[in-house]
């Protein structure tokens, strides 16, 4: 299938920081599937790799639309078709960049709740998900 976004699509996995390609036996058994790490040049096991990439929800066409990076049973997503592709909350797709400021000025996740109309289980997610940036390592800077 050609695509103009290789990357996306469903064989190809990442844990954030490795990109794998997913591939099959020549029997195409799903149960022999492996996972080769592109940067390494290794295989690594499916079973112990293949939960962080539970994260993508992948649709018919076999694309990636939308990131999960709290995980689905939680409240921000990176859809591209809301808000340019910003992290927002699920629900009413507030920025979590626009809440962790509110939260920064105002200081009361019950009042930020109130004032964009989330519930507080939204907040704490926008919260944490900004905070797992500002602790992320800066690519090239050492």
């Amino acid at each position: 299938m050609e695509t103009d976004y290789p990357l996306a699509r469903s064989d190809f996995q990442t844990d954030g920081r490795r990109l794998f390609l997913e591939v099959m036996d020549i029997e195409g058994n799903p149960e022999d599937r492996k996972l080769y790490d592109l940067l390494s040049g290794q295989y690594v096991i499916h079973r112990a790799v293949a939960p962080l990439f539970k994260q993508l929800e992948f649709g018919f066409d076999h694309q990636a639309h939308r990131w999960w990076p709290l995980g689905r049973r939680r409240h921000v997503v990176v859809d591209p078709h809301r808000s340019f592709g910003k992290p927002i909350t699920k629900t009413a797709g507030v920025p979590t960049e626009t809440i962790k400021d509110a939260l920064r000025s105002i200081g009361d996740p019950a009042a930020v709740a109130r004032w964009y109309e989330v519930p507080r289980s939204e907040i704490e997610d926008a919260l944490k998900f900004e905070l797992t940036l500002e602790r992320a390592p800066t690519p090239g800077v050492a």
